[in-house]
């Protein structure tokens, strides 16, 4: 229950979570400094944060917090980097997420700063198995099912 109590957490967190610029360029640091790599990893390991911090030119500072978490975490077998499959039901763990996104910012920070509206796309272009590629296609589900707007726009009636 403490990992389905973590996980329901962790997307309450990301997902109502909204980053200013102070947030942006505070929170990686403030992490480190207080030594909460798991929390660091559950909200800096955010698609939604990613590209936040694209926007605001602090995503270097995202990847240094995000590499200094690395050497706190322990690391997990060759075989278990990225393992998400369509196939299982199981969480990845808090390394395999690390690892993951620590390698997506590096191989695209040039286009993420360029374009960080791209960021979705760039992540749906990951391999499937990736806890990336699985975050994006969550996040494009979660935004196709969302609730529309209450407000409808009525046509005046014809008279």
């Amino acid at each position: 229950t403490t990992t389905t109590t973590q996980t329901s957490q962790k997307s309450k967190i990301t997902k109502h979570f909204i980053f200013n610029t102070r947030v942006l360029k505070q929170l990686p640091y403030q992490f480190v400094l207080a030594e909460k790599w798991e929390e660091c990893v559950y909200v800096l390991c955010s698609l939604h944060f990613v590209q936040a911090a694209a926007t605001e030119q602090e995503l270097g500072e995202v990847l240094d917090a995000l590499l200094e978490t690395s050497k706190h975490i322990a690391k997990p077998p060759l075989t278990a980097l990225s393992a998400t499959t369509d196939n299982s039901n199981e969480e990845p763990s808090v390394s395999a997420i690390l690892s993951d996104y620590i390698r997506f910012i590096t191989a695209h920070m040039s286009a993420l700063l360029r374009n960080p509206q791209l960021t979705i796309q760039i992540a749906l272009n990951q391999p499937d198995y990736t806890v990336v590629s699985h975050a994006a296609k969550e996040m494009l589900k979660n935004s196709l099912l969302a609730p529309k707007s209450s407000h409808s726009h009525r046509s005046k009636p014809e008279t």
